[in-house]
């Protein structure tokens, strides 16, 4: 969540409960804590797709939790020796 405009523990924790929950019901429930916390919070992420940040609409094909790009770490192994040029 952005710092300047949402600030707090509770939201904070909500907002990672829910972006970790597995099932809409517990989804739900850690969606509806943060609206008790801050409405404009909730309406803030409302407005971003689901699918792009809540784990139960990720597609159940990937078995890991990180994903990340290997292409950084290939370029940093191949740019080393140039490095202290």
């Amino acid at each position: 969540m952005r710092k300047k405009g949402f600030q707090g523990s509770k939201l904070k924790i909500g907002f990672w409960s829910a972006l970790k929950a597995y099932t809409i019901l517990n989804f739900d429930n850690f969606m509806k804590d943060i609206k008790d916390v801050d409405v404009s919070a909730l309406n803030w992420l409302n407005k971003i797709p689901f699918e792009h940040w809540f784990r139960h609409m990720f597609d159940h094909q990937i078995k890991v939790e990180n994903v990340t790009n290997n292409i950084a770490q290939s370029f940093n192994s191949w740019v080393r020796k140039y490095r202290s040029l």
